[in-house]
């Protein structure tokens, strides 16, 4: 069972149902990825940091309300950050020059046995780090026609 670690953006993206420049549709694509991982019964992971920045524009409900189904199909699971986590993330957030919140993102997937999913440009800064893909890689790959 293939397991995913999604960003925060792809989370605000599904619950505002985002456009980005131009129009570009993030919303339905970040709904599209969330019911393609659920159709193949795919384990999708947060962390204590996910929901930290959802609740910037978030109340605890409507994050709730969002992560509600997918924890209903028993998908959903938390991974925990341990300290020497934190550690790191601040190291290679330094080295790298990559926003710590992304270090970190990247590092719990990792750690986890999980593709991180995430637009941000700057996760191809840490591929060597983590298994990496856009939200449109993984809905092309299965459906080349979107």
């Amino acid at each position: 069972m293939a397991k995913y670690y999604i960003d925060s953006c792809v989370w605000f993206d599904h619950i505002r149902n985002r456009a980005g420049f131009g129009g570009r549709r993030l919303g339905d694509v970040a709904s599209k990825l969330f019911l393609k991982l659920l159709k193949e019964n795919s384990i999708i992971l947060y962390s204590e940091l996910t929901l930290k920045e959802l609740r910037k524009c978030f109340a605890d409900e409507e994050i709730n309300s969002s992560l509600g189904i997918i924890l209903a199909l028993g998908l959903l699971e938390k991974a925990k950050v341990a300290a020497d986590e934190l550690e790191e993330a601040a190291k290679l957030a330094k080295t790298r020059k990559v926003p710590f919140g992304d270090a970190l993102h990247a590092i719990i997937a990792r750690n986890n046995d999980a593709i991180m999913v995430s637009p941000d440009k700057h996760f191809e800064l840490l591929k060597d780090i983590v298994d990496y893909k856009r939200p449109e890689d993984l809905i092309w790959l299965s459906n080349p026609s979107l």
